[in-house]
């Protein structure tokens, strides 16, 4: 009788594993295929990204000195940019000379002629994903070119996350910035964004 038990535990445990495991696949594949792990232990982030991105060379921090860039990606998948910048930058901000992450997020969105530079922060919004709190602003819609930054804060911490879409169909009245795929895939990217301890 308890090797019938046993052996019952066994075969229900093996399904299990199956089922996790078809589930896993399935997800993965309905996600554009695998997932590939950030991680960087000394700026103490995670992060998931789909494969068709791949890392790229960052802008020289010699030409935007307040950049201070952790990882560039680009979608592999796409074949015409209007600009040379990375897809999506990852980088670390620092509180040094400011009195809050409110006077950084406002002084980082400030992009040379792009006519979108905030005046306040109550121009950012706010986004909950998972167990963070991003704050966001649309910095450029100009030439067919689209961008945003994205902003996780934690303690003194600031993560931005900055997205560079082209090209767009801005001139289209029914074009919403927010809808727009490139961001639709950080967004997802963000969901997947941890904090490490």
């Amino acid at each position: 009788m308890k090797s019938n038990l046993s052996s019952f535990l066994k075969l229900g445990l093996g399904l299990l594993v199956i089922i996790v495991a078809m589930g896993l696949f399935f997800f993965l594949k309905k996600r554009g295929g695998q997932l590939v792990s950030y991680i960087n232990a000394p700026n103490k982030i995670s992060f998931f990204y789909p494969k068709k991105f791949v890392q790229v060379t960052c802008p020289s921090i010699d030409i935007l000195p307040k950049f201070n860039y952790l990882i560039c990606l680009n979608d592999s998948t796409r074949n015409q940019r209007l600009t040379p910048l990375p897809d999506v930058a990852v980088r670390r901000l620092s509180m040094t000379g400011f009195k809050n992450f409110q006077e950084v997020l406002i002084n980082d969105a400030v992009y040379e002629g792009s006519g979108m530079n905030p005046k306040s922060f109550s121009e950012f919004k706010e986004l909950k994903l998972s167990d963070n709190t991003f704050y966001y602003l649309e910095t450029g819609r100009f030439e067919g070119i689209l961008s945003f930054n994205y902003y996780v804060i934690r303690g003194e911490e600031i993560i931005g996350f900055n997205l560079v879409s082209s090209p767009v169909d801005w001139t289209n009245p029914k074009f919403i910035s927010e809808n727009d795929l490139l961001n639709q895939e950080l967004i997802t990217i963000l969901k997947s964004f941890k904090f490490i301890n």
